[in-house]
């Protein structure tokens, strides 16, 4: 268990036992997953993977998670360590704290962990630093004049605590600043504040517009700055290296500010740059985010797949940006997003298009359009659909994103737009479709994706948990309700079940009086009660909802007779071979019992039935 591992020893196990009973593992699970009642279970859609079928599960009851279509699983603790990408100190602080439960962190052990609360520290330093600088009379009025010039509002500045790393003669004044504070000269480096060039240590970023990179929750992890000249040669964004707590392409700029505003409008809009992002906020759009200085990722959509599975590609209207826009949208098709184009009525993105007219941008962003539509459209403009040559063309450059989608029904409606545009009948569409998939000529990754839904193999020495038996069945309704641990419930006779360790959970429950499910797994090995969470909480098999409990003991009832039933048609296959051997053998005596016994229990199978 999380619990036990020895690299956390600073954190007492009471405490973490305290922190899971005390906050319920579904109401953190349901800020990040839309749940479903299916018996004592909740089903959802995994966050940790692309599917079309609910597959991932959450049991109240047993404090845990399990993905049958990946094979994620845990407790509220290591959920949100996934889902975050948070260290384990970390989660345990933070929910400590949601759950008012006070603990001492002094002595954690854990050196990763202090390291990343050393360098959040740090920042947090840095970007009063930063703050300060900008608000300073003389030396931020260049910064304040460029951001008044891009008509971002004292509010936005504010909410995305954005500053100013001030230039000077050696450019060195925040190295020297925290220097001074006691930080040392490696971790300046370290944490990408300060670079070296030959003794002397000089700031990383000097005469830029600051923007801090923070994670889902809020913390700061990174710095961007931009240049304010359009003159000044250096790099029109430079971001901080990656660091132990940063990770580009696990992060997205805006996400912190925008997360309750794309789960509210269920879309995302995606920019290429910081300053969009932020003009969006400056006019009440506040659904939007952008990848930091790189190519959208597998990674960054898998964190907005949590709150939408819609969204709007605006990236810069140049040649640079169109390559862009249509690479991130088959990422995103390939991860089972909806995909839309936002054009850019004018200018080269989303910022100057704002300044110029907002209105305009605001009607360009409820006219966006899905993108395979949006991108036969551009190329009807540059080849002619009804010449052969323009047919291939567009067929060239849109099949290999259609192919990618997984939604057949979706597929299917590109497949009749391209039908339309290019005048070609949609038979011939599809067996081309069909040639591609077979070459699989088009990856947006190294390696091919895993299909969404697909079955991760089981685990050795684990129950297979795709094959369902009676016997399978009638523990998950037990234990669907502890309340059905009856003594009528039970009059059940385990001489009819095949499978040994259900037979031994069901001893267990008839001659130990269990009354929980709690003192059920007590009664198990580590071993044990991991084979008994697969059985319990598998999706393939939907159970009654156990709203109603008569209906189901009355499932109960008939299980178990399917089960006798069941044993009795392998005793008579078992009794049948044996009076075969007897008769081979010429064993009269043996044989005519054998015969009898046979009779009998084909009466009994025949009044089951």
């Amino acid at each position: 268990m999380t619990a036990n591992n020895p690299a956390f020893k600073g954190f007492d196990r009471q405490v973490i036992e305290e922190i899971k009973d005390r906050i319920p593992i579904d109401t953190v699970v349901k800020r990040y997953v839309r749940l479903k009642n299916i018996g004592r279970n909740l089903f959802g859609k995994c966050p940790f993977h692309t599917e079309d079928t609910p597959s991932f599960s959450v049991n109240p009851e047993l404090k845990i998670y399990k993905c049958f279509g990946c094979g994620e699983h845990g407790d509220v603790i290591s959920f949100l360590q996934k889902i975050e990408n948070l260290e384990f100190p970390e989660v345990i602080t933070r929910l400590a704290k949601e759950a008012g439960i006070q603990i001492k962190t002094s002595n954690i052990s854990d050196k990763n962990y202090k390291t990343i609360v050393e360098a959040k520290n740090i920042y947090e330093l840095v970007q009063k630093f930063f703050t300060y600088y900008l608000n300073d009379k003389n030396k931020g009025l260049k910064a304040r004049k460029y951001l008044e010039n891009r008509n971002l509002s004292s509010k936005s500045s504010q909410c995305f605590e954005i500053g100013y790393a001030p230039t000077s003669e050696n450019n060195d004044i925040l190295t020297k600043f925290l220097i001074k504070k006691g930080i040392p000269e490696s971790k300046l480096i370290e944490y990408g504040l300060s670079t070296q060039k030959w003794k002397y240590l000089r700031d990383r970023f000097y005469d830029r517009i600051m923007f801090p990179i923070q994670n889902t929750s809020g913390n700061i992890l990174a710095f961007s700055g931009r240049v304010l000249d359009k003159d000044d040669k250096r790099p029109k964004y430079l971001n901080s290296p990656e660091t132990v707590i940063f990770k580009k392409r696990y992060n997205l700029f805006g996400i912190f500010q925008a997360r309750k505003y794309i789960s509210d409008k269920d879309f995302v809009i995606l920019h290429e740059g910081q300053t969009d992002v932020i003009s969006d906020f400056s006019i009440g759009i506040r659904n939007a985010v952008a990848p930091l200085g790189t190519g959208l990722t597998k990674e960054q959509l898998q964190i907005l797949s949590r709150y939408t599975k819609n969204i709007a590609i605006a990236f810069d209207s140049d040649a640079a940006g169109i390559k862009a826009s249509v690479r991130a949208a088959a990422l995103a098709y390939e991860q089972g997003f909806n995909v839309f184009i936002i054009n850019i009525p004018y200018g080269k993105d989303a910022d100057e298009c704002i300044r110029h007219d907002k209105k305009l941008w605001i009607t360009a962003v409820k006219n966006r359009t899905p993108a395979i539509s949006n991108f036969i459209g551009k190329l009807t403009e540059r080849v002619d659909p009804s010449s052969v040559q323009g047919k291939k063309i567009i067929l060239t450059k849109i099949l290999p994103i259609i192919n990618i989608i997984t939604d057949k029904v979706v597929q299917d409606h590109f497949i009749k737009e391209i039908s339309a545009v290019i005048d070609t009948p949609e038979d011939l569409i599809k067996q081309e479709l069909r040639n591609l998939s077979k070459r699989s000529a088009y990856s947006t990754t190294s390696q091919s994706p895993q299909k969404p839904g697909k079955m991760a193999k089981a685990l050795p020495n684990q129950p297979n948990i795709n094959t369902f038996s009676h016997e399978t069945y009638l523990l998950r309704l037990f234990c669907s309700d502890p309340k059905l641990f009856t003594k009528e419930n039970l009059d059940i006779d385990l001489n009819f079940f095949q499978d040994e360790f259900i037979k031994k959970i069901f001893e267990i429950i008839k001659n130990e009086k269990v009354e929980s499910l709690d003192n059920l797994f007590g009664q198990l090995s580590t071993e044990e009660q991991d084979s008994l969470k697969n059985l319990i909480m598998n999706p393939d098999q939907q159970l009654l909802s156990n709203d109603n409990l008569n209906e189901i003991q009355k499932e109960i009832s008939d299980t178990i007779a399917q089960i006798k039933t069941n044993g009795l048609k392998i005793k008579y296959e078992e009794v049948r071979r044996e009076l075969k051997r007897a008769e081979i053998s010429n064993d009269i005596k043996k044989a005519t019992e054998l015969s009898e016994k046979l009779n009998e229990l084909g009466r009994k199978i025949k009044n089951k039935n």
